[in-house]
């Protein structure tokens, strides 16, 4: 079982630092262990008037 900070590439672990959050729209982490490390910056953006849109998927 993974720790709630730590993903899964295949059947690699790596452990994930939360390095900056402004809640809901935005989350920067840091991931890492020898052969795979990164950084990862997310920024949600609403769209048209910023809320939830019903969609058919064709």
């Amino acid at each position: 079982m993974l720790d709630p900070h730590q993903s899964e590439f295949g059947r690699m672990a790596s452990p994930t630092e939360i390095l900056a959050v402004d809640r809901p729209r935005h989350i920067r982490t840091r991931f890492g262990n020898t052969i795979l490390k990164g950084e990862s910056d997310v920024r949600f953006v609403p769209e048209g008037q910023g809320e939830h849109e019903a969609r058919d998927n064709p």
